[in-house]
């Protein structure tokens, strides 16, 4: 039998006539009810099975005041009992009777439901500060907030934010009848890269009789990065010559984690390849080379770009390209010993040029009438350039070869005195460009003390009297003939040499008649001892007898 649902209007009649009935008896005894259990907990969605009972023994009317599903299950005299089935939520039911003679009596017992935590759900919250997620800086406050559903009564609930096994917070869970949501305030730090953050709900009923219900959440990760609010440093030359290689750098200190940053180097909007990216503690450096050529001409700008998370830190520089090629420095007219002869130097603009020597009016330029002492004469024309507070210099050099006709020097003397035997040479040298040839050829003359012989020329020889002579020596080149008369005299002495003749024949004579002489005597000293040592060998083959006489 299902409990009734009285009415307000006829519970309120009820009411009216109990008080009237009350009032008429004197001393009115009420019915005692008694619930039973009181003030159970039972798990949400499930039923409990409630049993009224009373004191009344004379026909007692029990009912049951619940907006719960409620059937009767038993009856006795003075009891009934009913299941409440599918309770989801708190619930106070009324059990009352209606004794006769007595009047009404009541008693209310409170069903608390329970439901262990289930489907926790951990996000990050967004904020007008983060442009995007899961990158997060380093210092930015952040709001994680934990969804529970389930976990009643709330005032037993607790969320607890983990990264990792490490609890961070703690907070108690809002009553509310939908799903709670606990917020937790975080400050990003570098421990928090990648971490494992989870929210964990316990519901302890231990003091009812029960025990700690425990839900996680699944892990959630994020990453958090440091990009200091600084620009990268770039090391590069301000300038730069075509047709030549410049390495630049790019560094970044306190990047983390430097290993998830990115870092390039481009020059007039292209990418540079980079020779080598440096990854070391919390600094981040690339170095590239930049090959200047003719099409870079000008100011380019060289950018470094650092980017990490949600950021970039960018700073550029401009460098400029130009070329600079060595001066050109010019001789016009005929290099010729007394000729004019003009020189010029020239520069690619806006380069300016001087020649060292030239006036203060005319520097790129100098005129002079070439002379001898001209001849391998340098000048140098220099060329200055100047680029961004910086000046540069090249020089082109030139030396002058001033052709002129030969010319003998000193060394070719017109006269030369020599003993004969000594050691000497005839020489004649000259001047001239190109390089003139020499030569010393004798004149045909009659034979002078026993000769007419031409000395060898530029040749160290031994002086002998038929040299001497007069040599015509002379020195050409394309330009002219230079020519020198020389006379070589050669003193000497004669001498007489037939004694000297007859002496080297008297000592010949006599070294011969020594030796012959000393021959013999050695000779006959050997036959000598020769037969004087065969005669001892025969007597010691034949001995003497005794009546032998003397030898004679």
């Amino acid at each position: 039998m299902q409990a009734r649902r009285p009415l307000p209007a006829l519970t309120a009649l009820l009411f009216l006539c109990l008080l009237l009935s009350s009032g008429a008896q004197e001393n009115p005894t009420k019915p005692r009810v008694q619930v039973d259990p009181l003030n159970p907990m039972i798990l949400s969605s499930s039923s409990v099975v409630l049993n009224c009972s009373t004191d009344c023994v004379t026909s007692p009317a029990i009912g049951l005041e619940t907006s719960l599903e409620a059937l009767e299950e038993s009856r006795g005299t003075n009891w009934k009992v009913w299941r409440l089935s599918n309770v989801t939520s708190d619930n106070s039911p009324l059990c009352y009777v209606n004794c006769p003679g007595k009047g009404q009596g009541s008693s209310r017992t409170n069903i608390m439901v329970y439901e262990p935590p289930k489907n926790l759900e951990l996000n990050l919250e967004t904020s007008q500060e983060q442009s995007s997620l899961p990158w997060i800086p380093v210092g930015q406050n952040i709001t994680l907030s934990c969804h529970v559903a389930g976990g009643r009564p709330r005032k037993n609930l607790r969320v607890v934010l983990l990264r990792g096994a490490q609890e961070i917070s703690r907070e108690p869970a809002p009553d509310t009848l939908t799903t709670a949501v606990v917020k937790f305030q975080v400050t990003a730090s570098r421990e928090d890269d990648e971490a494992s953050f989870s929210c964990h709900a316990e519901l302890n009923l231990q003091s009812k009789g029960l025990k700690l219900y425990q839900e996680s959440s699944a892990p959630l990760k994020f990453y958090t990065y440091d990009l200091k609010k600084l620009q990268p440093k770039l090391v590069t030359p301000m300038i730069l010559e075509t047709g030549t290689k410049k390495q630049v750098s790019c560094a970044m200190d306190n990047v983390f984690p430097v290993e998830k940053a990115h870092i390039q180097l481009s020059w007039g909007g292209q990418r540079l390849i980079e020779d080598n990216i440096t990854r070391h503690g919390d600094m981040l450096r690339v170095t590239a080379t930049i090959m200047a050529t003719e099409e870079d001409m000008g100011d380019r700008e060289l950018t470094c770009s650092v980017t990490l998370g949600n950021e970039i830190r960018r700073i550029s520089e401009n460098l400029t390209v130009y070329t600079f090629l060595q001066p050109v420095l010019m001789v016009s007219g005929p290099v010729q010993e007394g000729y004019r002869v003009n020189l010029t130097c020239k520069a690619h603009p806006p380069a300016t040029v001087l020649i060292e020597g030239a006036p203060s009016d005319e520097p790129d330029r100098i005129s002079l009438i070439a002379q001898e002492e001209d001849n391998g004469r340098s000048f140098t024309c220099q060329a200055t350039l100047k680029l961004r507070e910086e000046i540069f210099h090249k020089n082109s050099s030139l030396t002058l070869n001033v052709k002129f006709p030969p010319k003998l020097d000193e060394k070719c003397s017109p006269n030369r005195t020599w003993d004969e035997g000594t050691e000497q040479i005839l020489q004649c040298t000259a001047r001239g460009n190109p390089a003139p040839t020499v030569t010393c050829v004798r004149e045909q003359q009659m034979p002078v003390n026993g000769g007419n012989q031409q000395m060898p020329f530029n040749v160290s020889t031994r002086v002998v009297r038929s040299y001497s002579g007069t040599y015509n020596c002379t020195a050409k080149n394309s330009l002219g003939v230079a020519s020198q008369v020389v006379s070589v005299f050669v003193k000497f002495q004669d001498v007489d040499s037939r004694p000297i003749i007859i002496g080297l024949l008297v000592s010949v004579l006599v070294v011969t008649i020594v030796m012959g002489v000393g021959y013999s005597l050695y000779r006959q000293r050997k036959i000598r001892s020769y037969e004087l040592k065969k005669a001892q060998e025969a007597r010691a083959l034949n001995p003497i007898k005794k009546e032998d006489g003397p030898c004679p």
